[in-house]
């Protein structure tokens, strides 16, 4: 059988029904087969024969149909094929959906507009077709069209399936014109007064078999029939009831105890024309051109964030150059050396503030999309590879201008080198902490309410309000996992190396005197004082750190 269509009440169990069908979620009982092969236990060797199209329309809004398609092929098709093979590709399928004249528009959200709905759903199928996959599962791909649009997609689906394809799919109140077009339907119900799993009470072809089994004294076998006929005569009887007469028919004989592929050999899996090939190294260098051409088409949000260090930058300067711009002397001393500690907080809290907020989002508003990938192939490794390497890219353009506007008006006089060191590593320990929160998060709204759960410790603990030694003996190991605490020891530091010293009288010791610098008043020497270098080492260690338990996070939702 090439075309199936799955029917029942909401809540019976057809989604999850289709997700285990299509790898998504093992079943708890039984074996999925595939060419008398386990799906689950031998997942190599089925890779890339099934297309699952969920329920949604997973997709990047801000791309064009054909780039969202370009990159998807890209990421599922062999390396070695040339830009012209994935394009000639890229073009057959859009031509064989019908939707060659979107090539080029948006795709689009309720926010933005873009593409029709019911081009929005061919191009939902267009991103499984690219592989050429033998079985096709989708989960209502019908919802939301209008009458003609269904009816245009079935026929689509129909061609498929006499093309050699399996397609199974869900779908809700079928038409006469569209049950018609399938080879078989499969009904799925449950009594909705409890928590039963849903049960397999109809399966063989649809007109006039199933719609006189649920209606036998309607019109259920009529040329002109109401396909509805089957869901109201679930409400008939329970659930029971119908397995039982199921069970007793000949359909039931036929259909499902005497399917010849029970007692065939096991047959050889086929193959999709173009088998699936895993490269790392491929797919990250595609998502980072992905990621990066979604940024650009989300123009608005991605000038936000660029803005943020300007404006930054240019708040600290209007504040604190006038103190810190000073010649520094026993007279300007103690105002001035607050000002500078001040300004280098203010900058390490901002690199923070940097790398937090740009990640914070990116794993938890791609999960669908992430998931669906992974069921197509792509390696985790590579998903988060490309994220380090397009937020890097972020926050080093967001660090060069955050610096390059403060040191020169602030009057900054320690290593620039140095300086851009701390605040980039800040900013990476930072993205790395964004990222952790974000594959933990389980909606875009939360990552962005718990992200003050992230800044404010950073604030209390940093250093700047109450000197790290002290500190309550309790909270000082908590003050040593946080970026903002060693860029800005590692801030003042390095700007204390260049700024000259005063002597002060030692109230340990009357009649004898103490070196001070600009960085004692928070990190006194020798206690809690370390050289500039340890704080980037330790800003970078905590960057590996994060990125760890992001990764760790984002492959236990796997």
């Amino acid at each position: 059988l090439a075309n199936v269509t799955i029917v029942g009440y909401t809540n019976a169990g057809k989604s999850t029904l289709l997700q285990a069908l299509a790898g998504a979620a093992p079943p708890t009982q039984g074996v999925v087969l595939v060419g008398q092969q386990d799906l689950y236990e031998q997942r190599r060797e089925t890779c890339g024969l099934i297309g699952y199209v969920p329920q949604d329309d997973i997709m990047h809004t801000d791309l064009t149909v054909g780039m969202a398609l370009r990159y998807a092929a890209r990421l599922r098709l062999p390396p070695d094929l040339s830009p012209r093979d994935i394009d000639e590709r890229v073009r057959a399928i859009m031509h064989a959906l019908d939707i060659s004249a979107t090539s080029g528009t948006l795709i689009g959200s309720p926010e933005r507009r873009g593409i029709s709905g019911g081009q929005r759903k061919r191009v939902n199928v267009a991103l499984e077709m690219l592989t050429d996959p033998a079985i096709l599962v989708l989960d209502e791909p019908t919802s939301g069209l209008s009458s003609t649009d269904t009816v245009s997609l079935v026929r689509l689906l129909r061609r498929l399936a006499s093309g050699g394809k399996t397609v199974i799919l869900t779908i809700h109140q079928p038409s006469a014109e569209v049950l018609r077009l399938f080879d078989a339907v499969a009904v799925i119900a449950k009594d909705r007064s409890t928590r039963d799993q849903g049960t397999l009470v109809w399966y063989g072809p649809p007109v006039p078999e199933a719609t006189t089994f649920f209606d036998p004294g309607g019109r259920g076998g009529n040329e002109v029939f109401d396909p509805d006929c089957i869901l109201r005569g679930l409400q008939a009887k329970p659930v029971a009831q119908w397995r039982a007469a199921f069970l007793a028919t000949s359909t039931y004989r036929r259909w499902v105890i005497e399917k010849p592929y029970l007692h065939a050999e096991p047959a050889t899996v086929p193959r999709p024309s173009q088998p699936r090939r895993s490269v790392a190294p491929h797919q990250c260098m595609t998502l980072c051109a992905r990621m990066l051409a979604v940024k650009c088409g989300d123009a608005w949000n991605t000038a936000l964030l660029l803005l943020q260090a300007p404006i930054i930058a240019a708040l600290i300067a209007a504040v604190f150059s006038d103190k810190t711009g000073v010649t520094l002397d026993a007279a300007t001393w103690a105002d001035m050396s607050s000002a500078l500690g001040m300004t280098t907080f203010l900058l390490a809290l901002a690199a923070v503030w940097f790398g937090c907020s740009n990640a914070a989002r990116e794993i938890v508003s791609e999960r669908a999309i992430y998931r669906r990938e992974r069921l197509a192939g792509l390696s985790a490794a590579a998903y988060m590879g490309s994220k380090i390497v397009v937020l890097s890219m972020f926050c080093l353009v967001q660090c060069a201008i955050l610096l390059l506007i403060v040191a020169p008006s602030c009057g900054l006089q320690g290593s620039l080198p140095v300086s851009f060191l701390l605040v980039f590593f800040a900013a990476q320990a930072g993205s790395s902490a964004g990222l952790t929160l974000s594959a933990l998060a389980r909606t875009p709204e939360v990552a962005a309410a718990a992200l003050p759960l992230l800044i404010l410790p950073m604030v209390i603990l940093g250093g700047i309000l109450l000197p790290l030694s002290e500190l309550p003996s309790l909270m000082a190991p908590c003050a040593d996992v946080m970026p903002s605490r060693w860029a800005f020891e590692g801030l003042i530091v390095n700007e204390a190396a260049s700024r000259m010293t005063l002597s002060v009288p030692d109230p340990g010791d009357p009649g004898s005197f103490v070196i001070r610098d600009i960085a004692a008043q928070w990190f006194p020497t020798p206690d809690r004082r370390h050289p500039a270098g340890v704080p980037i080492m330790i800003l970078a260690f905590l960057w590996v750190v994060g990125l760890g338990a992001a990764f760790s996070c984002l492959q236990s939702r796997d």
